[in-house]
């Protein structure tokens, strides 16, 4: 039985350290283009850029909190379903991982 974390990197079962992440890949999808071409289309370029505005300080209010509390995120996936976060839940608490959770709607007050 492993008894250190480094028992655990040296048997290769632990994919990557939580204080060093590996960098994740942005994934936009091609339903999110048409969906963005449609709504610029139907409504102008202005309100596109409020919509992708608030979007994008709601994202960085849940990577923030993520950063702060010491969590790691492998990759974001833009689709037309939303915006979501590909994260290792492994190193932070469920109280932790509730705080990152609301902090996306707490930074668009």
């Amino acid at each position: 039985m492993w008894t250190t974390a480094e028992d655990l990197r040296s048997n290769h079962r632990v994919p990557y350290d939580c204080a060093c992440p590996e960098r994740g890949a942005i994934e936009i999808t091609p339903g999110f283009c048409l969906l963005l071409a449609w709504f610029a289309s139907a409504n102008g370029w202005k309100p596109l850029l409020l919509v992708l505005t608030a979007a994008a300080v709601h994202e960085m209010g849940h990577l923030l909190a993520l950063r702060l509390l010491g969590g790691t995120v492998r990759g974001l996936r833009v689709s037309v379903q939303g915006a979501a976060l590909d994260i290792d839940s492994a190193c932070l608490t469920y109280g932790r991982e509730l705080l990152c959770l609301l902090a996306g709607p707490a930074a668009n007050f």
